[in-house]
């Protein structure tokens, strides 16, 4: 998790999640995973407390969104239209 190349760092990161060794897992929390995110987009159809947006979540293949607020009201997307 020492090499300065990001590519790297995150691959490692992965592959270490998979690992059980106490030591391992302590080291990785030590880390922040946040490095690895990439800004995609903004949802802002929705601002007031009442419909505020509680989840999200993203399919594999980035072609479905799923959204819900806290009034549970679930919406899906099509991330290509």
């Amino acid at each position: 998790m020492q090499n300065s190349e990001v590519e790297v760092q995150e691959a490692a990161y992965w592959l270490l999640q998979e690992i059980t060794e106490p030591r391992v897992k302590l080291g990785l929390q030590a880390y922040n995973p946040y490095l690895f995110f990439e800004y995609l987009f903004t949802i802002e159809r929705y601002t007031d407390e009442f419909h505020r947006i509680a989840c999200v979540d993203l399919t594999q293949e980035w072609q479905t969104l799923a959204t819900c607020n806290y009034n549970n009201i679930i919406q899906v997307w099509n991330m290509q239209t």
